[in-house]
């Protein structure tokens, strides 16, 4: 995402091991993909998606880091020590997807990660087997949740992350990334290892896997010189598709051109929408905005898919919840936009609690460039409103506080997306929230008792037994979340367990008994 200012600064230019255990799915309800199997591919009819031979409109989010932890140009640790991310927050981050209506799932890392030692490829030619297994896993757990993946080749991989501002080209020995035979083949050799990779849990080649939507050339990339970046796309596209025949090939980046719309290996073309950058731009929020729908009306013209690969939700772009619901029916009723994908949704972390907010570094007092606009809000924060920060764009579900929003601001636009969601599906009402999965105790020492979150949690109760097979206190009720330093035990020993509930106050199952830790 960060790649969209430099690109709109540019003239004609276009995130441990993950052995850990499985987390339970939630049980599925209202909202229950009617293709959860995924066993159709999502396929083209001139500009509309279908699947089963009907229209398919979805919305979503970007999870960038289904594949690695820390990777991209804004990763701040000076080891650069990406990770991969455990079964457990691969699922819960689905979980939470599914919950929230989503549909399609954009993962930049699903493919792109290069010239790290936990990327797929960290030297030239040379495939990570533990970066391909995290991506076996998250496409297996997509299909099991309904959700289809839009997967890409190129993301942050040219970022500054890597000490190199184009990997590729280095390895391909400094040619041009759009132009040099060498460097585009080095490029190739990337997308073959991707597209070939057999994956170990479901015994199925990703070219022939229903559960990816398609793929998507890069974040926003372009040269300086848009003929060179259209024919790129038109290769790249070509060579894609003879390996596989199956999935759709995605363009990512300005508005397409004539020549670009003309492109017989793109099936679709995406776009970046934030309000937020839109001065950099020399733009108000309103024509950024619009930008969605000028592009929708071009690619239709042109007999094919539009959508908006990433979009901003928060308070800097669109200022009050109002604002993002009169944008979100703007793009219901603009049967031109066939998807949107929000940015970025976040998930609960191993042990307790959520996952940090990412690039947590400019919204910070003393990094402001600007002027906040006027209204309430946390702390300082002016640095959200000019620059890139986790702390204006990273969701948390059920809401957090962070310098850019209070907890209930975020709670209240993420029902917001998720009614959206549904809408684009199709939907005249809004299912109820899907049951929470058990949490997971994780630890009762220092006098705490600590869980892993349950998707769609909204509170917990706690209880406590003399034994595992005991009569049941609740000691607790309804009393923590997630954001809670856990629940102090009040005398030493006995048996614990944690009750989940989600936003309509229904209970989910269970967690395992666990010991209280003695003191």
């Amino acid at each position: 995402m960060a790649a969209l200012l430099a690109a709109l600064l540019l003239p004609g230019s276009a995130a441990a091991s993950a052995s850990a255990a499985n987390h339970v799915a939630p049980t599925v309800g209202g909202g229950a993909n009617p293709a959860a199997k995924n066993g159709d591919f999502v396929t083209r009819s001139g500009s509309q998606l279908k699947l089963g031979g009907k229209p398919f409109r979805f919305s979503g989010a970007n999870i960038e880091w289904l594949g690695l932890i820390g990777y991209g140009p804004l990763n701040f640790e000076p080891s650069q020590n990406e990770r991969f991310p455990t079964h457990y927050e691969i699922d819960d981050a689905l979980a939470t997807a599914h919950e929230m209506g989503a549909t399609v799932v954009r993962a930049q890392t699903l493919g792109d990660t290069v010239g790290c030692p936990n990327c797929l490829e960290p030297r030239a030619g040379e495939f990570n087997p533990a970066a391909f297994a995290v991506m076996d896993y998250a496409i297996a757990r997509a299909k099991y949740y309904g959700i289809r993946l839009i997967m890409e080749f190129e993301g942050d991989s040219r970022a500054q992350h890597v000490a190199d501002t184009d990997v590729y080209s280095r390895w391909g020995g400094g040619g041009n990334f759009y132009t040099d035979p060498k460097v585009i083949r080095t490029f190739e050799g990337h997308i073959a290892a991707i597209l070939n990779r057999v994956n170990t849990y479901t015994g199925v080649a990703y070219k022939n896997d229903p559960s990816i939507l398609g793929w998507m050339d890069c974040n926003f990339c372009g040269d300086t010189d848009a003929a060179n970046t259209n024919k790129w796309i038109q290769a790249i596209g070509s060579y894609v598709k003879s390996i596989d025949h199956q999935h759709l090939f995605i363009s990512n980046g300005s508005i397409p051109d004539k020549q670009l719309l003309a492109a017989s290996s793109v099936d679709a073309y995406a776009l970046e929408i934030y309000p937020h950058w839109a001065p950099y731009a020399g733009m108000t929020t309103e024509q950024m905005n619009q930008l969605a729908h000028t592009a929708a009306a071009e690619a239709v013209a042109a007999g094919k898919v539009w959508f908006m690969s990433e979009y901003g939700w928060d308070k800097t772009d669109l200022a009050t919840p109002a604002d993002l619901q009169n944008f979100l029916t703007g793009v219901e009723k603009d049967p031109n936009i066939s998807g949107d994908l929000f940015w970025a949704l976040e998930s609960h972390t191993n042990g307790h609690g959520w996952q940090p907010i990412p690039a947590n570094e400019l919204c910070q007092p003393g990094t402001n460039d600007s002027t906040p606009p006027p209204g309430p809000g946390p702390a300082d924060g002016s640095g959200c409103y000019s620059n890139e920060d986790g702390n204006w764009w990273a969701l948390y579900y059920t809401g957090i506080p962070t310098m850019s929003h209070t907890q209930a601001d975020m709670a209240a636009r993420a029902q917001i997306l998720r009614t959206h969601a549904y809408q684009m599906r199709g939907f005249h009402n809004t299912p109820k929230h899907d049951t929470p999965p058990a949490p997971t105790i994780t630890s009762t020492d220092g006098g705490r008792v600590y869980w892993q979150g349950s998707a769609g949690a909204a509170s917990y109760s706690i209880q406590r037994s003399t034994a595992p097979q005991g009569h049941w206190t609740t000691v607790c009720d309804h009393c923590v979340t997630d954001l809670s330093d856990g629940w102090p035990e009040t005398t030493n020993g006995g048996w614990y367990r944690v009750i989940p509930y989600n936003l309509d106050g229904k209970p989910g199952p269970t967690s395992a008994p666990f010991p209280g830790g003695r003191r």
